[in-house]
């Protein structure tokens, strides 16, 4: 699933919704600094246009409920622990 999320972002940069799902699949994966950065780069192609617009050109969600997404999701990994090798 990472290697056809990773294709699918690189092959179309400016989806969204491709960056929101590669976050949510390294979150789970362990790697909050990932997802964070991939959460970042989704809200920079957000930008600050109107909330009521379809994300994507899709019929699916809003841009305000994607940016709802994208903080609450970025919250939860800035408060999460980070993972590391040390003891």
């Amino acid at each position: 699933a990472l290697a056809a999320l990773r294709r699918s972002v690189f092959l179309d940069p400016g989806s969204v919704l491709a960056q929101v799902a590669l976050a949510d699949l390294l979150a789970r994966l362990g790697e909050p600094v990932r997802a964070s950065s991939a959460l970042r780069a989704a809200a920079a192609l957000l930008g600050e246009g109107d909330p009521t617009e379809p994300v994507d050109g899709h019929d699916g969600p809003t841009a305000g409920r994607v940016r709802e997404l994208i903080a609450a999701q970025l919250a939860r990994l800035d408060h999460r622990p980070e993972v590391r090798g040390e003891p």
